[in-house]
């Protein structure tokens, strides 16, 4: 995917064709929301001395148990603590400008699994076949 905003919408679109049927109707918006942030995050920060990331890779896998989605970037190291500590969704202004990216996330994702490193920062989200919640 180009690193660019705009670029989102055609990934979301193909992701949708593959959770409707890896995936229970109700997962449906957990999996875009979750993948629509991750992917808007990415775009915004994955940038290498300066300069944006070339591409973002993504994959998709359905196991037996789970659709999963990794996203990598070609950016500087994410901080390894960025999932950590982080406010829940019911405790972030509503007015804010920022902030509710990664507590969506981790609200729609049943596990989220994180692997920064220079130039190959890698995001994986699960989504379990079987509803938890």
């Amino acid at each position: 995917m180009a690193p660019e905003l705009g670029a989102i919408d055609a990934v979301l679109a193909r992701v949708r064709q593959v959770a409707a049927h890896a995936l229970p109707p109700s997962r449906a918006g957990d999996v875009e929301i979750a993948l629509a942030e991750l992917l808007a995050n990415t775009v915004r920060y994955a940038v290498h001395e300066g300069v944006l990331a070339p591409s973002i890779q993504i994959e998709i896998a359905q196991g037996e148990d789970a659709l999963r989605i990794a996203v990598t970037d070609r950016g500087e190291a994410q901080p390894s603590d960025l999932y950590d500590d982080v406010p829940d969704l019911q405790d972030i202004d509503p007015l804010a400008e920022s902030g509710r990216g990664v507590p969506l996330i981790l609200a729609m994702a049943d596990r989220v699994r994180v692997t920064p490193r220079p130039g190959a920062n890698r995001t994986e989200l699960s989504f379990l076949r079987k509803v938890t919640r």
